[in-house]
């Protein structure tokens, strides 16, 4: 077996770091998380993580925008393949659910740093949250523009569906009450589409 070329490894090893910050940041918050336990987790010395990312401010940021831009690469890529502003609204609202679900954990800490003493780590939390409405927000003025959506302003839609979605999660976690992620994309496509679509005269 081929031994690993020196970019492989620092790629490994930053990928390594950016997994540990992550999983720390979201058991132990911003200030709770060490740099030391975050390498020791992470299985590499202090210094390679300094030296990769400078600072404890850079490393939350990246650990948290690394994880979203895969996300949005992957649906912008396949939503532009979708005309129909309905279908590639409901196609997104799947998506969605679908990395919720996959990552509550992600749910849990954007609340608590949002509500955070460290003015810090919230306007992390508010470039997240506005980056992550993105896609949404483009398909629903892109509806607009297309004649196919009543002429609302897309931000405040984008943030009303993302509550929708995303409120089943918190409940869950308070009420132990589970829905599944089908039934909570049908009710909200039939909910919140229906209302978003122009009526046929």
């Amino acid at each position: 077996m081929a031994k690993k070329s020196r970019a492989d490894k620092a790629t490994s090893s930053r990928a390594k770091i950016l997994d540990a910050a992550f999983a720390l940041f979201v058991e132990q918050g911003y200030h709770g998380a060490s740099l030391q336990s975050i390498a020791k987790k992470a299985g590499v010395n202090k210094a390679l993580l300094f030296y990769y990312f400078d600072n404890k401010e850079n490393l939350f940021h990246q650990s948290f925008h690394s994880l979203l831009k895969s996300f949005l690469e992957e649906t912008a890529k396949k939503s532009s393949l979708i005309a129909s502003p309905k279908k590639r609204l409901e196609y997104l609202i799947d998506a969605y659910l679908e990395r919720f679900k996959k990552g509550q954990e992600l749910l849990h800490i954007t609340y608590s740093e949002a509500a955070s003493t460290s003015r810090f780590s919230r306007e992390c939390m508010k470039k997240f949250i506005i980056r992550g409405l993105q896609p949404i927000e483009e398909t629903i003025s892109y509806g607009i523009e297309k004649g196919t959506f009543n002429n609302v302003n897309p931000r405040m839609a984008a943030i009303s569906l993302i509550g929708m979605l995303r409120i089943f999660g918190i409940q869950e976690r308070i009420t132990g009450k589970h829905f599944k992620a089908k039934e909570i994309g049908k009710n909200a496509k039939e909910i919140f589409i229906r209302g978003l679509l122009k009526s046929e005269k």
